[in-house]
């Protein structure tokens, strides 16, 4: 599976969970996989080094955390679920024509800085 291919290598691991399965976090966990740790309430970055393997979860990252990864030389590899980027798509097409978007979920709310 390619996945497990891509956790075996990671030097890290993950921005957030990679999804709400408790058993599926906890398996990646026991297969060493890490969260970046959160320190008054933000994201402990300077513990991730050039050539780590980073994944993106299902919720996906906000465009400040990818240029940083990026500017950090990480591998990035992005699992974010395309249901969540096609909202994602949605709010950048809105704030273009100057509308507002009304978003119910909370994944999506804190994605966009609601």
């Amino acid at each position: 599976m390619k996945l497990d291919i891509i956790f075996r290598i990671a030097q890290f691991g993950l921005t957030n969970e990679i999804t709400h399965n408790p058993t599926v976090n906890q398996t990646l966990g026991e297969m060493g996989v890490k969260i970046i740790p959160v320190k008054e309430g933000k994201k402990q970055y300077d513990l991730v080094a050039k050539g780590d393997v980073v994944v993106l979860s299902a919720f996906g990252a906000p465009v400040q955390e990818m240029m940083l990864l990026t500017q950090k030389n990480v591998e990035i590899a992005d699992t974010t679920c395309p249901w969540v980027a096609k909202v994602w798509h949605s709010v950048e097409k809105h704030k273009k024509g100057e509308y507002a978007s009304i978003i119910h979920e909370i994944q999506i709310c804190s994605i966009i800085g609601v």
